[in-house]
Formats: C-alpha cells, structure tokens, sequence
C-alpha cells in the first residue's frame, strides 16, 4: 500500500510545538498513571502495546480465578499429555474463552484521569487475582484512547515542525475506528493466549497453584492494602514498637517520628507495588521538571544559607 499524506482531525488543530509538546507530555502522565512500566519516552505504539498486555493478562488472572474449574487436567500433566488431552477442543474451554472476550468490552472511553486512577485502585475491580475482564476492558479502552490521542499530538507537533506526514492507507481517521481496529487485535490475542496456557505445562500449572492457594487461603495477597501502601490482614501497621519490628540494632524497622517503625518488608512491598511506582515517578517527573529544579535549588540554596547561620551563630558564642 502506498502511503499518503493525511490530514490532521478536526479535533486537534495544529498547534505552536511548545504546546503540542505539553499535550503530549500530560497524555503520556494520564497513561502511565495506570501502566508505570511505561517508559517516559513512550509512543503512541508503546500505549497500545499496554494496553495488549493489560487484557492478556486479566484474561490470564481470570481463568486461574475461574477457567481452572471447567478444566479436566491430567492428573500428572507435560506436553504430551495436553497434546492428548486437546483442552483447546474442549467445549467447556471454548464457552469460558467466549465468555472472557465477551466481558472485554472495549469501545471508545469517557472515563477522565482521575476516574481512571480510582477505577484502578478499586476494591470492586480486582481481587488477589489481578484485574476483573469488565475492569480491565475499561481500563484497556482508556489506555486505547489515550495511545489516539497521542498519536494525534505527535503528529500536530511534527506539524508544527514543518514535517511531511506520510501514512498508510487504511490508517483509522477517528478514535472510534482505531479504537475498533485494536479492539479487533486485542481479542485475537487474547484467544490466543488462553489457547497457549492450557498447551503449555509451566503456565497451567501456575495458574492452577494460584487457584489452590488463593481458594485454600494460603496466599493472602490483600491487593486493596498494597494498592493503598497499607500493610495487609495479619502485617503488623508498623505504629507502634510490638508492631512486630525489632529495635534499631535488628535492623528489621526505620524508625521515624516519634519513635514510629515502618518494617523494612512493608516499605519494601510498597515501593514495588503499583501506587509506590506511581508515586516514585511522579516524584522523579517533577524533579526533572523546570518547577521541580527551581523548588530543588531553593530548597539547596535555603538549606545552605541556614548553615551559614548556624555557624556564624557558634562562632560568636
């Protein structure tokens, strides 16, 4: 297919670069407020592939919260045993796949940033599992939405710069057709990757030993606390000193005001959890910004005019 010049929609004009530059840095922040693995120098494309990946795996959580127990697995299985087994032809298998991309329903988002970030830390959108399908596909349609209008931003900040913009025909001219296009791929992917996780040994019966341990109650991953930063059933909350810390010669505790202790775990637990991420980021976002350097060197230039002050004040005395 040739390509051909197209267009900027309607719905975003060319812009001066400057702002065409800040348009894209917030569409960037609103996308990694939900996937933090996002680079900072992410794409348009970069979106969509997390968006891909967000629905892969509710798909993955959902059938070790539910697919598991319309299975009939071998009771020793390896390859060749699913090979026998042909789970994939299974109606049972086939009924839950078509129920799991008939809960994807991914169209064009109305959510806003913030209703985005709360649906994601939702208590109703996900359990020790991950993410519900219904949530996911929300989710999945936001980041979908954002990857448009960042592709559209690039292209208006190219504009700007005077540069050509060739794309191939059959490129979407709307959100609703892009958005129907990776709707289309997503699903596709998704069948394809129940498809490989009850043909391969490794990815089943990790998803089987979740079901147990969850089910069992042997894994308690208490998703809504970590999302939170908040220690889960049966941590210790980290106030008070028998809040399971040792002393500062343990090691185990930070102590901090008023001789509160965080255990070393717990601080650990949140740093990896998605809100730490976030928060992390966004912290490191700042710093680098023109607003960030200045309250950075203030706070440098205030901190070293204090010493000054002090030392004056213990040379005089």
């Amino acid at each position: 297919m040739s390509p051909r010049r197209l267009p900027l929609p309607r719905t975003l004009p060319s812009l001066p670069l400057g702002a065409a530059a800040r348009e894209r840095s917030r569409l960037l922040a609103e996308a990694r407020a939900i996937d933090p693995d996002l680079p900072r120098s992410a794409d348009a494309a970069a979106v969509v592939r997390s968006a891909r990946r967000l629905a892969r795996r509710a798909a993955q959580d959902e059938f070790a919260r539910d697919g598991v127990r319309h299975v009939t697995l071998p009771p020793d299985f390896g390859r060749a045993e699913l090979r026998r087994a042909d789970i994939p032809g299974d109606a049972e298998f086939q009924l839950f796949t078509q129920d799991v991309i008939g809960a994807l329903d991914i169209a064009p988002s109305t959510l806003e940033a913030d209703d985005a970030r709360a649906l994601l830390r939702s208590a109703t959108a996900r359990d020790g599992y991950g993410l519900g399908p219904e949530a996911a596909a929300d989710l999945v349609s936001y980041l979908l939405g954002r990857a448009w209008a960042l592709q559209q931003a690039e292209l208006a900040e190219r504009d700007s710069r005077g540069e050509a913009t060739l794309l191939p025909e059959g490129t979407p001219r709307s959100e609703e057709e892009f958005v129907a296009k990776e709707a289309a791929t997503i699903r596709e992917e998704v069948r394809e990757a129940l498809v490989r996780l009850v043909r391969t040994p490794l990815e089943l019966q990790i998803a089987r030993r979740r079901h147990e341990e969850i089910e069992a109650g042997r894994c308690d991953p208490a998703p809504a606390a970590e999302r939170e930063g908040r220690p889960g059933r049966g941590e210790p909350s980290g106030t008070s000193p028998s809040a399971g810390t040792t002393d500062a010669d343990g090691g185990r505790g930070t102590a901090g005001a008023q001789g509160a202790k965080v255990p070393l775990d717990a601080a650990w637990r949140f740093a990896n959890s998605e809100t730490g991420r976030r928060a992390f980021g966004a912290a490191n976002d700042f710093y680098r910004s023109e607003a960030g350097q200045k309250v950075f060197h203030a706070a440098k230039d205030g901190a070293g005019k204090l010493r000054k002050a002090y030392d004056r004040r213990g040379d005089r005395s």
